[in-house]
């Protein structure tokens, strides 16, 4: 015997599926919805706000770090002889050997040096070096050598900030729109909103100007009580005028 449930007319023709295809489509496989909407957005817009300030933060933090320097630019004054890529230098103060480094690059009159790795000696830096000579024969003066990073720090905190944002986005849609138990739990949650019987601007005057009548009534007793034991306790002599 064919029951009401099983009956032909009752199951899901294709074009009932293609209709809840549809309805998936045009929310975006959101999790019935529709509903508990006010309370759902609130939650992402809040728990959005946390992974604002949480990627700020970050940023902030990533400030403070230190980027690896790839190479060195050091100009030189009145340079002397040819310097010729992945050749040598002789870092130099005075006349002490400071550390030696390698020519990255070098321009054609050989005023600029780019320098890779430094090999200093103990306490030493970059920073000290006033000369520059190469066994070639190539040599000057050297001025303040400016460092070039890796890539800018600006790179970091972005990519670390946008991927907490990423991230962020994914688990709070997840938890707010796809995820059954949660959804569930705010969508009851804005049933029961909806069952709140909020207070009419009358009733929130009224209670407001009773709240504030009786704390001047009770301020003006604690006032007349506090002055009347006052006078009582120096006509006794407790207390000295």
């Amino acid at each position: 015997m064919e029951t009401a449930l099983t009956k032909p007319s009752d199951r899901p023709t294709d074009q009932d599926r293609q209709d809840l295809k549809e309805a998936g489509r045009l929310g975006f496989g959101i999790y019935k919805y529709g509903q508990g909407y006010w309370v759902r957005v609130m939650t992402a817009v809040f728990a959005g706000m946390i992974v604002l300030a949480g990627a700020m933060w970050a940023w902030n933090r990533l400030a403070a770090v230190s980027i690896p320097v790839a190479e060195y630019i050091l100009p030189v004054a009145r340079p002397s002889g040819t310097a010729s890529l992945g050749q040598e230098v002789t870092l130099r103060r005075g006349t002490d050997a400071i550390g030696m480094a390698k020519i990255a690059s070098v321009n054609s009159d050989g005023s600029i040096l780019h320098l890779k790795e430094l090999n200093l000696n103990k306490g030493k830096s970059l920073l000290d070096t006033d000369r520059v000579e190469t066994a070639a024969g190539f040599a000057g003066a050297a001025g303040r050598p400016e460092p070039v990073y890796l890539f800018q720090r600006v790179y970091l905190q972005a990519g670390v900030a946008i991927l907490i944002i990423i991230v962020g986005g994914i688990v709070i849609y997840r938890y707010v729109a796809v995820k059954r138990t949660s959804a569930d739990f705010l969508i009851a949650t804005d049933g029961e909103m909806k069952k709140v019987n909020w207070s009419t601007r009358k009733t929130i005057i009224d209670s407001t100007s009773v709240v504030i009548s009786a704390t001047f009534l009770i301020a003006a007793f604690i006032f007349l009580f506090d002055t009347l034991l006052s006078r009582f306790f120096m006509l006794i002599d407790v207390i000295k005028t």
